[in-house]
């Protein structure tokens, strides 16, 4: 009897290599798939404004990397302290030329490491949006400012569906052979509402679904499938029963690997993976012979590694 039901192992043509130079940006599993990406020593980048949740302020925190040679910040002040709305919590200060100067030192630094990525993967968390009351503006984050300054709404299919149009183009006029991937958070929004969080993610679903099928050079991973229709326990979300734990972000690897990796190249992220236990392995009451041993062995194994792809910072 089989108590479970599992996924069809995805299949997607353009593969990544591991050379290439991948950016992640979206909600918090996209910071789950990055840190694989550096367990393997592969060249990735996120969220560089922080974590963010909803379609249109990822398309405008693509929008503000791009616009690198004439970048514009738009700062709001509420009592004492500055914010920037399109950014997360990180981006406050009292001071309002140092916030400037930090983001604009962010543009600067991530410009390049947009323009030049092979890989963008795009995790889509929540379809609920803040408007800034002032502009009605989306913002990407409400910096615990009081809830009476923002109005609540549920983003369209059509609204979701143009903003992720835009993102592709904007992506795309930049760099017409970049890999873009989006993906579904299984992260759920339960401070939303159980029915909230469940209309929210169909319609990211619904949206991402028309703009894959309209456009070829477009993918979409399962991640939520996996979660909602694979694992299907609570086992695989942490204590808060919200987040994925490491064994269901483990689960989720072993498939993505499968699904964008060549055969020579995911047989190679295992010697990777072995490096960086390896690099990380703390020997309990380790004696010289016994270290001199492990270090041994660890920087033979780097520098094999390193011999066969030099491009990589091993």
């Amino acid at each position: 009897m089989n108590f479970k039901t599992t996924i069809k192992q995805p299949f997607f043509e353009r593969k990544i290599k591991i050379e290439d130079s991948s950016f992640f940006i979206g909600s918090c599993f996209s910071i789950n798939l990055f840190q694989k990406f550096q367990q393997h020593f592969l060249r990735a980048n996120v969220n560089p404004f922080g974590t963010v949740f909803n379609p249109v302020s990822i398309k405008s925190q693509i929008e503000e990397l791009l616009n690198y040679s004439n970048p514009t910040v738009s700062l709001t002040k509420v009592e004492n302290r500055f914010y920037s709305l399109n950014h997360n919590s990180l981006f406050s200060d009292g001071s309002k030329i140092e916030l400037e100067g930090k983001i604009l030192s962010t543009i600067k630094n991530e410009y390049q490491n947009l323009t030049k990525a092979n890989n963008v993967f795009i995790t889509l968390g929540t379809a609920w949006v803040y408007q800034w009351k002032v502009n009605q503006k989306i913002v990407a984050n409400c910096h615990k400012i009081p809830q009476d300054n923002f109005t609540k709404r549920l983003l369209s299919i059509q609204e979701i569906s143009e903003t992720l149009q835009e993102i592709i183009f904007l992506l795309q006029s930049n760099n017409p052979a970049i890999n873009v991937v989006f993906t579904l958070s299984p992260v759920r929004h339960l401070k939303d509402g159980f029915n909230e969080n469940s209309l929210s993610k169909a319609r990211l679903l619904e949206s991402i679904h028309q703009v894959v099928n309209s456009n070829n050079s477009v993918e979409y991973f399962p991640a939520f499938e996996i979660f909602m229709d694979d694992l299907r326990d609570y086992r695989f979300y942490d204590s808060d029963m919200v987040h994925p734990n490491d064994i269901g972000v483990e689960y989720v690897w072993e498939i993505f690997k499968k699904a964008f990796f060549e055969d020579d190249d995911f047989r190679y992220l295992k010697n990777l993976e072995s490096l960086y236990k390896a690099q990380n392995h703390r020997l309990i009451n380790p004696n010289p012979i016994q270290q001199e041993k492990h270090n041994h062995f660890v920087n033979q194994l780097r520098t094999e590694l390193n011999n066969k792809y030099p491009k990589l910072t091993i």
